[in-house]
């Protein structure tokens, strides 16, 4: 595709100046506006993303992520004892 798998992180953002760094990377066969479609559908995740629950977009907007949409999310619901999410 001829694209750069370089990311241009912040400096506060960098890897080499985090604490703990996880990246995923998955390759999907599908258009990039129909990969796009499903991840601004905030609501639908917990469908196809194991660790997402309880989305709750915070505006009557609807479903869709806009530009400042606000929704709550919970992530990794099954971390061992002792370890949270933030």
């Amino acid at each position: 595709m001829g694209r750069s798998s370089e990311i241009n992180w912040p400096d506060f953002d960098h890897p080499e100046n985090c604490t703990i760094h996880v990246r995923n990377q998955l390759d999907v066969d599908a258009s990039p506006s129909s990969v796009w479609a499903c991840l601004v559908d905030a609501t639908r995740w917990p469908d196809w993303y194991l660790h997402a629950s309880d989305v709750v977009m915070l505006e009557e907007a609807g479903a869709t992520l806009q530009f400042n949409s606000r929704f709550r999310w919970k992530t990794m619901p099954n971390l061992p004892s002792g370890l949270r999410s933030a």
